[in-house]
């Protein structure tokens, strides 16, 4: 795996560096948004996400959580590429589409998401402000991450937001809610079981995914001064892509190209990718990606020193 072997290496994190990566993307039309790609793809994850909910009532419980927990994760992931602006021009529209996908169909607040993932962005492995840094991906606490998302989502809503803000939400996590409990009245006490084995494997698949971006990667002090561009190419890695790591990932194999322009539709990090990666090369800057196997070795191998360096910063 290639990857930056100090933080003070050899960059040249200059405003002029981003901005001639920046004219090469915006030249090649990578900033353009992909309304085609994001109408079947968003179809495909509520399809599988529906898919999940009407195996449970056929008895097929075990599969029906299998199928949830990819479709939940499918449906957010949608959301995440709105939370960035990158499905519509609109801001409005973005924002409408992420709560579609996280406050209702979810049930976790995309308020509470879009703000703990904006202060990600801005903080990458910043060990003080980096909300991400704090879940530890301990085996204690990875199966129940779905579930501290609604809790903390659910404080947030009424601790943070104000006047019809707050009443929107409540009412469109209060629709989740009844609507996910609606099938205990069909399948009895079995479908709570059935969605909570769904929300542990929904919890380890976006584990999965997201352990991948950051952890083995720098981790610095909070308040660090570091240019844009440094902290971003230094924080990230990338899993090699192919179609099915592509899908299974829904984008944020290529963490880099995304950490660098958040607002390019995902079906565009390809092409990205293979202006980035050349450009950081001839510019001395680090750019760390890996396949798949080699990734996880990675990860499980910084584990039992992460919660000790995000304690000790």
């Amino acid at each position: 795996m290639t990857r930056p072997a100090t933080l003070t290496c050899a960059v040249d994190t200059s405003e002029h560096t981003y901005a001639a990566l920046r004219r090469q993307i915006v030249e090649a039309g990578l900033l353009e948004r992909a309304y085609f790609y994001y109408a079947w793809r968003a179809a495909i994850s509520c399809l599988l996400l529906a898919c999940g909910i009407a195996l449970a009532f056929t008895g097929a419980q075990v599969l029906a959580a299998v199928v949830i927990a990819f479709g939940s994760v499918q449906v957010t992931l949608i959301g995440h590429d709105a939370g960035h602006l990158g499905v519509f021009a609109s801001r409005r529209r973005n924002n409408a589409l992420g709560t579609l996908c996280w406050s209702l169909l979810i049930g976790i607040s995309f308020p509470y998401w879009e703000d703990r993932h904006r202060r990600h962005h801005v903080s990458t492995n910043d060990a003080e402000a980096d909300p991400d840094l704090q879940w530890n991906f301990g085996p204690a606490l990875t199966p129940l991450m779905a579930f501290t998302f609604r809790i903390e989502g659910w404080q947030f809503v009424l601790t943070r937001l104000r006047g019809k803000h707050r009443t929107i939400e409540l009412v469109l996590l209060s629709v989740s809610t009844l609507a996910w409990l609606y099938p205990v009245t069909v399948l009895g006490w079995s479908w709570l079981v059935t969605f909570a084995a769904s929300q542990v494997l929904a919890s380890l698949y976006l584990a999965g995914i997201v352990s991948t971006n950051h952890i083995g990667m720098p981790i610095w002090a909070g308040g660090s001064e570091m240019s844009f561009l440094e902290r971003q190419l230094s924080s990230s890695r990338n899993v090699l892509p192919n179609p099915l790591v592509d899908f299974v990932f829904g984008g944020l194999n290529y963490q880099i190209e995304h950490h660098l322009f958040p607002t390019m539709p995902r079906n565009h990090f390809g092409a990205a990718r293979a202006l980035v990666k050349p450009f950081c090369a001839a510019n001395a800057l680090p750019y760390t990606e890996g396949g798949v196997l080699e990734v996880y070795r990675d990860v499980l191998s910084e584990m039992p020193s992460l919660g000790q360096a995000t304690r000790a910063v």
